[in-house]
């Protein structure tokens, strides 16, 4: 996985068109969740129990993706998203720290402290730290 995975995961919102020579789609990355909707062909396969039903219920038991084209795009995606979020102006880079200084327990508690963390444990498993 790369480098700020679980950021990217728990944290980033992304939306881009998917497009090759034989298919059209709409990826949508939200704070905990993939929407990844293909348009031509409508159903390409690869995709179990993946569907939003009819009246918006969603089950993520059993769900099975064995699209070889969503694993390595999403690993992209998420790379090139991380990299750019790490080129953060100074005044924002300020903004987060004078965030974090006044609310301590907030930051500890977060989902991106976490996500922190677990990209950290990550890193330092592979040896990266």
């Amino acid at each position: 996985m790369p480098e700020g995975f679980s950021w990217y995961s728990l944290r980033a919102a992304d939306v881009t068109p998917i497009f090759s020579a034989v298919r059209a789609g709409t990826y949508i990355k939200l704070p905990g969740m993939v929407f990844w909707t293909y348009v031509n062909p409508p159903d390409p396969g690869g995709w179990r129990g993946t569907r939003i039903g009819k009246r918006g219920t969603m089950r993520s038991a059993r769900q099975h993706v064995s699209d070889g084209l969503f694993g390595q795009f999403l690993v992209d995606r998420a790379e090139e998203v991380f990299v750019r979020a790490k080129g953060l102006s100074a005044r924002q880079r300020l903004k987060i720290e004078s965030s974090i200084t006044q609310n301590p327990d907030r930051a500890a508690n977060s989902l991106s402290f976490a996500a922190y963390l677990d990209d950290r444990r990550r890193r330092e498993s592979e040896g990266g730290e």
